[in-house]
């Protein structure tokens, strides 16, 4: 560089007045973690969206009264099945929108703010993960009382007496295991 395009050392140098752009590169392994949790984190809140049309489009198919898929089309099987696996979503949504609403209340409950990070999107998932496998256990054994031919009452006290002590099992190890 030639003695006139030098600044003198004692004068601080401004962004503009050397020709070329200024780059500020932050090195070291804490740069590098925060931009791996920040990746994992916004793939984790993509993966539960995901995960809940997906599941949607599931339940949708299954809670369906077409017995072949061509029949799925026919307009009232459609919306049968459509306003069947909607209903079914609610349990599904319910923990997550639960433990969400209580983050967005902490500010006011806790008097600060909770962040959302790597470890409540995984509640989140497991949250919705056993609210589907229960769903989908207790749908089954109430589609297999009203095979029987019981009444919807009677069919959902065999669904209950077949699934609510693996459901309540479930519920609490992994209640518990978030909770460590």
């Amino acid at each position: 560089m030639p003695m006139e395009d030098r600044l003198p050392e004692n004068q601080p140098v401004e962004l503009g007045r050397l020709p070329g752009e200024m780059d500020v590169v932050y090195t070291g392994v804490v740069p590098v973690v925060y931009k791996a949790q920040r990746t994992l984190l916004v793939s984790l809140i993509e993966s539960v969206a995901w995960a809940f049309v997906l599941i949607a489009i599931v339940m949708t198919c299954l809670l369906s009264p077409a017995r072949k898929f061509s029949q799925f089309f026919v307009p009232k099987n459609f919306v049968r099945g459509f306003g069947s696996g909607a209903v079914s979503m609610i349990p599904n949504v319910f923990p997550v929108v639960i433990i969400f609403g209580f983050i967005g209340w902490s500010k006011t409950i806790l008097g600060e703010m909770i962040k959302v990070d790597i470890g409540t999107m995984m509640t989140a998932s497991v949250a919705m993960g056993v609210a589907v496998d229960d769903t989908i256990h207790f749908l089954t054994w109430f589609r297999e009382g009203l095979k029987r031919g019981l009444d919807r009452r009677d069919a959902i006290f065999v669904a209950y007496k077949h699934v609510a002590p693996a459901m309540t099992q479930t519920t609490i190890i992994a209640g518990l295991g978030l909770s460590v």
